[in-house]
């Protein structure tokens, strides 16, 4: 993210680093909230909740000139990334209690291996296409994820 905005907006090291520190401080904030409307509300509208922030977020980013319209889009994208607290839940409320550790640790592989490959990913797509190209691509990302969510809620498939 620091990079997207001092590359791709122009922004000063200082200006990005602090939009960076931004995005933690909402998100470290957000996700023991998104964890508890979770229990309360249900997994899947909270991490359509985490989506559409996302969505919202990203496109606010990449529409942005402005220094007080990044800060909003940060705090979207911010609690957008709390998504991990829903969708962790959801995946061990599958297991049985005797076989959560293991799924615990399947999970958090899982998550680390791909946001690790994620960060490449979006780095490639800003070297190809800019970096406006690569952010809309995780708004899209986010869209789908969306999507799949409302279809199975409307189409009561119970994934």
């Amino acid at each position: 993210m620091p990079t997207f905005f001092a590359e791709g907006q122009g922004l000063s090291t200082a200006v990005s680093s602090g939009l960076f520190s931004l995005y933690f401080l909402v998100h470290g904030l957000t996700q023991p909230l998104t964890g508890s409307l979770s229990d309360r509300a249900g997994r899947g509208p909270t991490t359509a909740l985490s989506m559409a922030s996302g969505i919202v977020g990203y496109a606010v980013l990449v529409v942005g000139d402005a220094l007080a319209v990044y800060a909003v889009g940060v705090c979207f994208v911010g609690l957008a990334m709390s998504w991990g607290a829903p969708i962790q839940s959801r995946f061990m409320d599958q297991f049985a209690a005797a076989d959560r550790s293991a799924g615990f640790g399947l999970g958090r592989t899982v998550y680390m291996t791909t946001g690790a490959s994620g960060n490449v990913i979006v780095g490639a797509l800003a070297d190809l296409y800019g970096w406006d190209a690569s952010f809309s691509v995780l708004a899209v990302i986010m869209a789908v994820v969306l999507g799949a969510l409302a279809g199975n809620r409307l189409l009561g498939l119970g994934l």
